[in-house]
């Protein structure tokens, strides 16, 4: 993790680098009567949809902006610097001094503007998290949701929760956490939403309860979040989703063939549908359709290799997705709602397990990873078309 450029840590306190997303956005609309207004996301035709490889100038990169502009690069102390993709003002990093466990991970906003940085936020972590102006390097800790525990539910005994994973919601830019927690019953985990802005932590629901164990695999989309988790020595796990706005939860058992490991990749940004792997303990085979009402599973036609990421356009129309195939890692792009696939892509290298795609309103596909990515390491693709 000390692997960054000199001078990045040193330059800390420097003035922010200015975010380019937000001209972006601003460029993308028009306006009415003086008023900005956004113009709706359009989808590239699949026929005429080409993507151009981003590729890390520096060493040790978590994650990519949405506009494919800048990176967020660990540092030991800081936890992480700002720099831009290519040429421009100087790198500058959080103000905050992490003392402790490692790793450190981050995760950009949908709009770019704040960066969720976490420490030791792993599904058997002790993790805390902050928010970090992405223009400023200002950071706010994300306080511990003890105190807001939902109606009903035990108090939690414990001196205080940790936090073991960390997403944004793409449809209303607030960060979804799951925390540790210890009550009478025993430990359990609960599903956190953050608004940015209030930094308040609310409990959405209990996750997981006693003898119930969370697996790392977790995905959301609109009011949709679904994750899986095993009870005592079951294999297959069983499948949750939880509604952000009622908190209703609701749990199934094993989907798919005896002793498949459904793993939440994506939900698309109207919360119904989902795209899963299987991790299985022959050929994983490519990623499935999941209708979350109704539980089914279907393939999805064209696909190639098996499964490694997969992400929503924001209208939801579309689904990129990287796949292994015997000739390295390759990008592809389909319709949600069925038909052949584009691929647009080939990724060299591997990818760390806990990787993430996220498909921006610019159209850029980033990826944000648990690890240090290398100088040269492809961090997404800009579409075109």
């Amino acid at each position: 993790m000390g692997d960054i450029r000199p001078g990045i840590a040193a330059r800390s306190r420097r003035g922010g680098w200015p975010v380019a997303l937000v001209a972006i956005a601003l460029a993308a609309g028009c306006t009415v009567g003086g008023t900005a207004v956004i113009a709706p996301y359009r989808s590239v035709p699949l026929e005429s949809l080409s993507a151009g490889p981003i590729v890390a100038s520096v060493a040790g990169v978590l994650a990519l902006a949405p506009g494919g502009d800048a990176v967020a690069v660990a540092d030991p102390v800081h936890g992480i610097c700002i720099a831009a993709v290519r040429s421009g003002p100087a790198p500058f990093c959080a103000k905050v001094e992490l003392r402790g466990k490692l790793p450190v991970s981050a995760v950009f906003s949908p709009d770019g503007g704040t960066i969720a940085l976490g420490q030791d936020v792993t599904a058997q972590g002790d993790g805390h998290v902050w928010l970090v102006d992405a223009r400023t390097g200002d950071a706010r800790q994300v306080p511990s949701p003890d105190a807001a525990a939902p109606t009903g539910s035990a108090p939690v005994t414990s001196p205080r929760s940790s936090y073991v994973s960390m997403f944004w919601n793409g449809g209303t830019g607030h960060l979804l956490l799951v925390a540790n927690a210890t009550n009478a019953i025993g430990a359990t985990t609960r599903l956190v939403d953050v608004d940015p802005g209030s930094l308040v932590p609310r409990v959405v629901s209990p996750a997981t309860g006693p003898y119930e164990f969370q697996t790392g695999n977790i995905a959301g989309g609109g009011p949709s979040v679904i994750f899986t988790v095993t009870r005592g020595d079951q294999i297959p796990p069983n499948l949750v989703e939880i509604n952000l706005d009622s908190g209703m939860r609701r749990e199934t058992g094993p989907l798919g063939a005896d002793g498949t490991q459904l793993v939440p990749l994506a939900v698309s940004p109207d919360g119904s549908q989902a795209i899963v792997g299987s991790a299985t303990y022959g050929d994983a085979g490519p990623p499935r359709r999941l209708e979350l009402a109704a539980r089914t599973l279907t393939d999805i036609a064209g696909l190639v290799g098996n499964f490694a990421l997969a992400g929503y356009s924001p209208n939801g129309s579309q689904i990129a997705m990287v796949s292994t195939t015997p000739g390295g890692l390759v990008v592809q792009v389909a319709a949600a709602g069925g038909g052949a696939a584009r691929t647009v892509g080939r990724l060299p290298g591997v990818l760390t397990r806990g990787s993430r795609l996220t498909w921006s309103g610019v159209d850029a596909l980033s990826i944000s990873s648990p690890t240090p990515l290398a100088v040269g390491a492809v961090l997404g693709w800009k579409l075109r078309g």
